[in-house]
């Protein structure tokens, strides 16, 4: 990923599914390896928009990440907030 992706990622408004994707998982302070129900591979490649990726993967991701999926996908809607952790709080 390149730098000016990264800094409009976490100062910026996301703009593809990638970013969106990245900053809630920044933002949860999680690594791809630490979201349960999603291959950190399938991770990588919806943050770098590289390959398909399953509806079912975007859906698990969005719902592990506590977004609306029109948020993740189309960046519809307010921009969530995050307090840190799972959306559950752990």
């Amino acid at each position: 990923m390149d730098a000016v992706r990264i800094v409009r990622t976490i100062v910026g408004t996301p703009r593809t599914l990638g970013e969106r994707a990245l900053y809630a998982r920044t933002k949860r302070g999680l690594t791809a390896r630490q979201i349960s129900g999603v291959l950190s591979s399938t991770v990588s490649r919806i943050e770098n928009g590289v390959g398909d990726v399953s509806l079912s993967g975007i859906v698990c991701l969005a719902r592990v990440l506590g977004v609306s999926l029109d948020w993740l996908v189309l960046g519809k809607g307010p921009t969530p907030k995050f307090s840190g952790g799972t959306p559950d709080g752990k």
